[in-house]
């Protein structure tokens, strides 16, 4: 079956599909969780202390991996990550947080998925130990649809995907 762009699919929307229009990417069709409370990481929260998980793959269906690496990480129950693993829109329990090319994809086809907050939305993508990319989703800024670094702690928006 040929999927495209926009259409109801999988338990959400469809917002990227490859070359043999039969494979791509599916977003919720809202967030799991507003930016209240949604850190990338919360494991360390008390000692302020941070460790490097390996979560650092970028690139179409990196994001599963990610978020495996994630929620294996010891006590990452909590985190945006894991939030994407609960979620079972569609009756579906393959998706996950994105990473952080996928995050970029689901941005250029925002309107067409919507329901999107003007906030920044976690990729799975580590950068350091203290930090990981988010995308900016904000609207009529400069920096809107740009990627960038944050503390692990701090708190952004999270939209689940899955690929088919």
């Amino acid at each position: 079956m040929k999927v495209s762009i926009g259409q109801s699919y999988g338990g959400g929307i469809v917002f990227y599909v490859d070359e043999s229009e039969q494979h791509g990417l599916i977003a919720a069709t809202r967030d799991q969780n507003q930016r209240s409370g949604n850190c990338w990481l919360i494991k360390k929260y008390v000692t302020s202390d941070y460790e490097t998980i390996g979560a650092t793959k970028d690139g179409l269906y990196a994001g599963k991996i990610n978020t495996k690496l994630i929620i294996d990480y010891e006590d990452a129950r909590s985190s945006a990550a894991q939030i994407c693993a609960n979620y079972e829109g569609g009756g579906y329990r393959d998706w996950y947080l994105p990473s952080k090319y996928e995050l970029n994809l689901l941005y250029k086809q925002k309107k067409v998925v919507g329901g999107f907050e003007d906030w920044g939305y976690w990729s799975s993508t580590e950068c350091t130990s203290r930090s990981a990319w988010f995308q900016d989703f904000t609207s009529g800024y400069l920096t809107s649809g740009g990627q960038y670094t944050d503390d692990k702690l701090s708190a952004q928006n999270v939209r689940a995907v899955r690929a088919f």
